[in-house]
């Protein structure tokens, strides 16, 4: 599609095609990567676990990019309410939510992986499941009394264990501090019973 202009109700379909067609027309006019993260991605990741209708994004480039990233939005049509945009052809929000990716100690890139969207075929950003499951598990930590934030990181872990490295999810739970701290958590709960390990050091 052409960068430019409106998008068409009849060429998206859903929310990973619309999100592949914008980092499109936003690396057609800047040359920079924009990352699909938050409860899209875990989606796409877990697609029994959670669905969401918000386009969560980190440009992986300086706070001034944000601006060209907004522009992209303003010429396919999308309205702004407050800190999101609001789509012109399928119920779905967009939100820059930053503009890293760096999680310690591999940084910007090493954590992220190319999709292809269902139905096109169209590819895009997004980070892998198991950056994906580990900010499910740092949202638990911050918020203990969270059951979305438990139980996406306890179903995840359960029903889709083959998704998650679990050398580099210790690695960054590790890094942000919060490994052990959920290491006992996990052991307190029945729930977690052969579960807890993932937070084991091995």
């Amino acid at each position: 599609m052409n960068p430019s202009v409106p998008l068409s109700p009849q060429a998206i379909q859903d929310k990973y095609e619309l999100f592949a067609e914008l980092s499109y027309r936003f690396r057609a006019k800047t040359g920079l990567e924009a990352v699909l993260v938050g409860g899209s991605a875990y989606e796409w990741h877990f697609p029994s676990l959670h669905s969401s209708d918000d386009l969560d994004v980190v440009i992986q480039a300086t706070v001034g990019r944000v601006r060209e990233f907004e522009g992209v939005l303003v010429a396919a049509g999308f309205v702004q309410t407050g800190r999101c945009w609001s789509s012109p052809v399928i119920a779905c929000t967009v939100e820059v939510v930053g503009t890293t990716l760096a999680l310690a100690p591999k940084g910007v890139g090493a954590d992220v992986l190319i999709a292809q969207a269902t139905l096109t075929g169209s590819p895009f950003t997004l980070s892998t499941a198991t950056i994906i499951w580990c900010d499910r598990a740092m949202a638990w930590e911050a918020l203990p009394h969270s059951q979305r934030d438990a139980r996406h990181t306890l179903l995840a872990a359960k029903g889709f264990r083959d998704k998650i490295d679990g050398k580099r999810a210790r690695e960054v739970l590790k890094a942000a501090g919060v490994l052990d701290l959920l290491l006992r958590r996990a052991q307190s709960m029945p729930e977690w019973n052969g579960h807890a390990d993932i937070f084991e050091q091995k």
